[in-house]
């Protein structure tokens, strides 16, 4: 696997394993419904899904499309 890909893999099964546990704390408790559940883990999944992007250059920057001088 090369390197560029090992942090971003990494931080994504860190969260997806303190998601897990709050989520599943909380749902025991009956705090949380499954709605409430999925929303988060979609919206924290968009956030990592994002940063990935944007740190290896797949969603183009304003510096990327008005060239420097």
């Amino acid at each position: 696997m090369s390197d560029w890909l090992k942090v971003p893999l990494l931080f994504i099964g860190l969260l997806m394993n303190i998601l897990e546990f709050v989520t599943f704390d909380l749902a025991l408790k009956n705090k949380l419904k499954p709605a409430v559940i999925l929303t988060i883990i979609v919206v924290l999944l968009f956030i990592v899904g994002m940063w990935i992007m944007l740190s290896h250059g797949l969603i183009l920057t304003r510096d990327d499309i008005i060239p420097k001088k």
